[in-house]
């Protein structure tokens, strides 16, 4: 998370950027003493106010890649089956 001005305001902003998964902690950047890199459960909560989210959202995501893999699959058979009768 970074706090800072806007430039050419003076209104306080904040910016958040993150990834389902990838930082165990939060904390401070060395380089960068204003901005502080969120762990990715700390971000997931500060945004969706769920203590559980980024699980939720991972086995979300896993079923759903699953379940579109399974279409996808699908979908091919159903055109290799149907390619021979539309070519004729």
């Amino acid at each position: 998370m970074r706090v800072g001005a806007h430039p050419g305001t003076r209104q306080p902003v904040e910016m958040y950027i993150a990834v389902l998964a990838g930082r165990a902690k939060s904390a401070a950047n060395r380089n960068e003493p204003d901005i502080t890199v969120l762990g990715s459960d700390d971000f997931w909560e500060s945004i969706t106010g769920i203590s559980d989210f980024r699980a939720r959202l991972l086995r979300a995501s896993t079923v759903l890649s699953w379940l579109v893999r399974r279409r996808s699959a699908d979908e091919v058979e159903r055109i290799k089956r149907e390619a021979p009768r539309a070519l004729r």
